[in-house]
């Protein structure tokens, strides 16, 4: 028997950031619309396909190329687990 999984309230999920960059970027009407999009669109999360996707993560990072920031093809859905695996490791997608 599967248990459905439950999502947590936004207040309790920490924030990731990257310090000094793209804090305007997350703060922004512009992204909090377009995550909201793509977590609609994509509800799980596009790396482990097991939990609901909570946050969104840019593949090509901020450091990199700012201009990229609001590009749908650089940003994925994914769960809180995935997020802070792909931030300790430095990975992409």
């Amino acid at each position: 028997m599967s248990v459905p999984k439950l999502r947590p309230k936004r207040a309790d999920i920490p924030r990731l950031r990257v310090p000094g960059v793209g804090e305007d970027v997350y703060k922004s009407a512009r992204w909090q619309r377009m995550t909201r999009q793509l977590r609609r669109s994509k509800p799980v999360c596009q790396r482990c396909h097991n939990d609901i996707a909570t946050e969104c993560h840019h593949i090509v990072p901020l450091s990199v190329a700012p201009a990229r920031a609001f590009d749908p093809d650089n940003v994925i859905p994914v769960c809180m687990r995935c997020h802070k695996s792909l931030h300790h490791k430095g990975l992409g997608a």
